[in-house]
Order: structure tokens, then sequence, then C-alpha cells
């Protein structure tokens, strides 16, 4: 009885089982090699495929690769699987991980990922192929660069400590309740404020991709308050003042999405 009650909640909350798996991302080692032999740095992998020598025994169509936290739509990345007889000679002893294209933009898509040990999902499944928003530009900001520091214990122990209380859970909830808010606005009624909560979205994504810095850079990022906090309306305002108030406070993040009730008890009750 409490397994089945326990896949209720789950399903309620939307986890579900998706046929895949987490891998390694890798950077087509082809173009390494020839530049180091003093040729031109021609990758193997075309665009927008990758070669893995998993999917590769299944051979679906598509893949929908994600990397944790998904913020915006663009981070779904739908490419197609590469595999010819050259690749299958030169990467034959590679059996895991993923491997990428040098001339796409995926470690972009990934919240600006790289290859230094980086893991990324994978998946065939047709109903998150199918819902993802293909042609969404990617995302990418200019980074603070990190303080020069001596090697120390002292710092490393400072380092460390920095990293404590993130609020990348936090401000990846406030995403979460953006979408959420998104079919209170549709497009073709509301283009104003449509456009405005996905461009908060977008602006999450630096947000967060910030805040996961902290650790590294020793500075956390500034969340704008008026996307949380409403503007109090006055009977002596203006009936234009009144309106632009109304819209302001009809986008402020004011609850969580339905289903974190299933996940916090405290919420449920």
């Amino acid at each position: 009885y409490n397994s089945i009650k326990e896949s209720i909640r789950q399903a309620k909350i939307g986890r579900i089982w998706a046929k895949g798996r987490y891998q390694f991302m890798l950077s087509d080692p082809i173009p390494l090699v020839r530049n180091s032999l003093g040729l031109d740095a021609t990758g193997l992998i075309h665009s927008n495929q990758v070669y893995s020598n998993y999917w590769n025994k299944i051979k679906p169509v598509e893949l929908d690769l994600c990397r944790s936290p998904m913020v915006d739509r663009h981070e779904h990345n739908i490419v197609t699987l590469f595999d010819t007889q050259e690749s299958r000679y030169w990467y034959q002893y590679l059996y895991t991980g993923i491997i990428y294209s040098i001339y796409d933009t995926s470690t972009i898509r990934h919240s600006d990922s790289d290859f230094d040990g980086d893991i990324v999902f994978s998946t065939d499944n047709q109903q998150l192929i199918k819902g993802a928003y293909r042609y969404n530009n990617p995302i990418t900001y200019d980074k603070e660069k990190a303080p020069e520091k001596e090697f120390t214990y002292e710092n490393i122990v400072a380092c460390d400590m920095d990293g404590f209380d993130t609020l990348v859970g936090q401000i990846t909830n406030n995403s979460t309740s953006i979408t959420a808010m998104l079919p209170n606005f549709p497009i073709d009624k509301y283009p104003e404020q449509h456009n405005e909560l996905i461009t908060r979205l977008k602006l999450l994504r630096e947000i967060i991709g910030a805040e996961i810095d902290k650790i590294k850079l020793g500075v956390s990022p500034e969340f704008p308050k008026e996307w949380v906090e409403r503007e109090h309306i006055y009977e002596e305002d203006s009936d234009i003042e009144k309106a632009r108030k109304y819209k302001r406070n009809s986008l402020v993040i004011n609850k969580k999405a339905y289903f974190m009730i299933y996940i916090y008890d405290t919420l449920y009750k």
C-alpha cells in the first residue's frame, strides 16, 4: 500500500521514469589530436550530433540532452546520432560518455558547461522530444573573473564556506513558478505580460549561473525584488497609476507551483 501511495505522490509532482542515462560530456578528441600533430583541428562529428556507444546500439531517431538545473526553454538540446565506420574505428574504446561536436553551441545550451567532469542526461523519450522548443537561441553572458588568491589551507576553507547557504534551489523554484504562471497570460491575449515572463526566465538563467559560481567568485547575484514584492495600491492613485500597479502585481511571484504541495509537508498542511 505504501509503495502504491508513494508512486501516486511522485506522479503528482511530475517525477516520471524515462529511459535514458547520465553520462560524462566529452569533447571530440580528434581535433585535439590533429592540432597536436600540426594538422588542421578538424572535427569528425557534425554539428547538432553526438556519438554515444550506448545509444548507437539502440539507434533512436533523436535524443534530448538535459543538464540540471534547467531554467529556460533553450536548455532542451535535441540532437541526432553520429555513427560511421570511421567514428567506430577511432572511438572503439570509448564505451561510456557522450562525445560532442566542436561545431555547435551544445555546451552553451547546457548552462555554459565544459568537459571537466560535467554530466548530462540523455533520453529518447518522445514526450520530452516532441515538447521541446527547438529554435530558441542559447543564452550566455559575461562572467566575473575569479580573484587570485594564494593556495593556503585558510583560503581553501574560506572558499568552501562561501559555498554554504546557496540559494540555487530557491531561485530555481522561482523559475518553476514563472513557468506555471505562463498559462495565465496566453500570448494572444496578454502578449506584454507573456513576453515579460519569458524574459524573466532568460534572466534567471544568468542569476542561477552566478549563484552557482558564487563559491568561485565570492560575489552573490542580485535578485530583482520587484519580481517577488507587490506594490501597494492607494485610493488616491490615478486610474492610470492603478492600472500600472495591477499589471505589475499580476506578474509578482507570490506562490509556488501547485504540485509543490506534494513535495513539502508544510505547504500541504
